[in-house]
């Protein structure tokens, strides 16, 4: 009787541990956590109480999933409390040859954001395009409805062109690493934008990388027929100042709580 088997009703997070064996940017995913519990009724634990459960792991390379529920008591019900799991696995990143030389990517019409803003475990639709990017033999799935590019099947999408980037925004999950990388693009004083990108945008663009919190910063080689080459230099910029964020150990944690 959980929310989250029952109905897909819970609040998650995947993000992975730092160099240092310290989960990355974890403050940023609590607050964007702490929202979508508060948008489905389900009573929050506190942000110590993630820090303790993830204290318990020993340090190492993981990748970590968070997970907050409730009680189905009644459907549309705010549940009496909440159930919360902390999954930690061995860290598995594609191959560094692909970060070298660029992934690739097909293009299927599709959405996988069922609450713009939420990360909510009805993810059907996410795991049904990455099982396709695999039948495929492709790295990643990039949505797309009528008026564009949305998001991939577990990423944030970037076009460079002229020097510039640009994301979609509209009814995506704006990615924490999504949101980082716009402050490194600032830092670095690349110009940078949000909003409609067109399918027209992909064929004329200079590079094309998508983002997640396991990934980082994931260069594309290819998306459809259309190729782009090894990575660039706004795109190779961009990895090697989030590589320095890996290695500094940021966990945000003077970020609003």
């Amino acid at each position: 009787m959980d929310r989250g088997f029952l109905f897909g009703e819970a609040a998650f997070e995947v993000l992975r541990t730092d160099a240092s064996g310290s989960p990355h940017l974890l403050q940023r995913h609590l607050v964007r956590m702490r929202g979508t519990a508060a948008f489905l009724s389900i009573p929050w634990p506190g942000d110590d109480t993630f820090r303790e459960d993830l204290a318990q792991i020993a340090a190492g390379a993981y990748r970590l999933r968070l997970v907050l529920s409730g009680d189905a008591s009644g459907l549309g019900a705010t549940p009496a409390n909440s159930h919360r799991v902390v999954l930690a696995t061995p860290l598995m990143l594609p191959p560094e040859a692909l970060y070298r030389e660029g992934g690739s990517a097909e293009i299927r019409e599709g959405r996988v954001t069922v609450f713009p803003g939420h990360k909510v475990s009805s993810y059907a639709a996410g795991a049904h395009f990455a099982r396709l990017a695999r039948e495929l033999g492709v790295d990643e799935i990039l949505l797309a409805d009528a008026g564009g590019i949305l998001e991939g099947a577990s990423s944030n999408v970037f076009v460079v062109r002229g020097g510039a980037l640009s994301t979609p925004g509209g009814p995506i999950l704006p990615g924490i690493t999504r949101a980082r990388v716009l402050e490194l693009a600032g830092e670095l004083g690349i110009a940078a934008t949000e909003g409609v990108v067109r399918l027209e945008a992909l064929q004329a663009a200079d590079e094309v990388f998508v983002t997640s919190s396991v990934r980082g910063i994931f260069p594309l080689r290819r998306v459809g027929t259309r190729a782009y080459g090894p990575p660039g230099a706004i795109t190779t910029s961009l990895m090697a100042r989030y590589a320095v964020d890996l290695e500094s150990g940021v966990d945000d944690a003077s970020a609003p709580r």
